[in-house]
């Protein structure tokens, strides 16, 4: 069960991390709570009895030590879990990083899941009411810049780092490609194998009255809603159009921009990967204003790095700015995309936190950055 998992890793992780112990009687009497929100895996708090006095506060911040989170796996077969739970291991040690947030750990790893600390007090943020305030904003910029500029994935890779100057722009470019081509390329191969075997429909109840998926990816690939007498013919057709459009984003992408910051990313910062603190209201803010001091890395976290790779820098960024437009409760809206100033805003803030990882000063590498942010405002509005 939920519980026996928990019981068994955050008592052999408390004991060999010298942290309070609870009693083997607290362990017992878990509480086990459904997380909401989790849109590839499963989520469950686990609530042990805590060693605190009745009377002490539940809300204070401290008070977290008896609650976890079990995450049980989903997306078989799209993630490698042992290379991605040896990440976020190495994202949440504090001797190597210090880039996510600070009550961020990993408990433990079983097999089609793993333990991990609770944050209390936070909130998921909202796409709607949420990502427009500038302060989160500029938070976010922030934390994808020390991401980008402060981690490395691997052992490997910060060796080879460090025999560069002025960190990983150039040197994982060479050695590294990004993850974007060959994630896109086997999620195409997929979506032609589950086609073609007439695999992939809709699970709804009244999925007889919906159009099918098979015509909807035809549409969006092609142009038509078949063109191929049988539904392996067509999933050819799909996956042909789907491999050439990539290929020609691929050229495109290396021939204009050749020296395109390659770094570690999260890939998927949207507002269920965003938790805020509380505090801050959850209402619709109409004017998108507040106290940009209410934004910081304590009350900000980005959460869930499953689909963390090497990749475009400026992917983070563009992704960013696009789940602005889009939620879990209903279709994009175009209209929400940041204007160009908020962009440039968000981008300033971004290469002036990496310049001060990189430790660049005033001079001829601020003014590449500056002439970078020009850049990327560019891009991210195209992208």
């Amino acid at each position: 069960t939920i519980i026996e998992v928990a019981r068994v890793i955050v008592s052999t992780w408390r004991a060999n991390n010298s942290r309070e112990k609870i009693t083997e009687g607290d362990l017992k009497n878990g509480k086990v709570t459904v997380i909401t929100g989790g849109l590839t895996n499963a989520l469950f708090k686990v609530d042990f009895p805590s060693n605190k006095n009745d009377n002490e506060n539940d809300d204070n911040d401290d008070n977290d030590n008896n609650s976890v989170l079990v995450r049980i796996f989903g997306a078989e077969g799209m993630i490698d879990r042992d290379v991605e739970t040896s990440t976020f291991a190495r994202l949440c040690d504090r001797n190597l990083t210090g880039v996510v947030h600070a009550k961020l750990d990993l408990i433990g790893r079983f097999q089609n899941g793993r333990v991990e600390t609770w944050i209390p007090n936070m909130r998921q943020a909202h796409y709607k009411f949420d990502f427009k305030r500038r302060g989160l904003g500029m938070e976010i910029a922030r934390q994808l810049a020390r991401l980008h500029y402060g981690f490395c994935m691997d052992a490997e890779a910060e060796a080879e780092l460090k025999e560069v100057e002025g960190g990983m722009l150039n040197e994982q470019k060479k050695q590294r490609e990004p993850a974007l081509w060959k994630v896109a390329k086997s999620w195409i191969e997929e979506l032609s194998q589950l086609l073609s075997h007439e695999k992939f429909h809709d699970e709804e109840e009244n999925a007889s009255e919906n159009t099918s998926l098979m015509e909807l990816f035809s549409r969006a690939a092609i142009g038509k809603e078949s063109l191929g007498e049988t539904p392996f013919d067509t999933a050819a057709k799909i996956k042909e159009s789907l491999s050439n459009q990539l290929a020609w984003l691929k050229d495109k992408v290396e021939t204009h921009h050749p020296n395109a910051p390659i770094v570690f990313c999260h890939n998927d910062v949207n507002g269920a990967n965003v938790l805020l603190h509380s505090s801050i209201s959850n209402v619709n803010n109409s004017n998108g204003i507040d106290d940009d001091n209410s934004f910081h890395k304590e009350s900000v976290a980005i959460i869930d790095y499953e689909y963390g790779s090497i990749n475009y820098a400026m992917y983070d960024v563009a992704n960013f700015e696009c789940e602005h437009c889009v939620g879990n409760d209903g279709m994009a809206n175009s209209e929400l995309l940041p204007g160009a100033d908020r962009q440039r805003d968000f981008l300033e803030e971004y290469v002036r936190q990496r310049n001060e990882i990189l430790k660049v000063g005033e001079g001829e590498d601020a003014g590449r950055a500056s002439a970078a942010t020009t850049t990327t405002t560019t891009t991210t509005t195209t992208t």
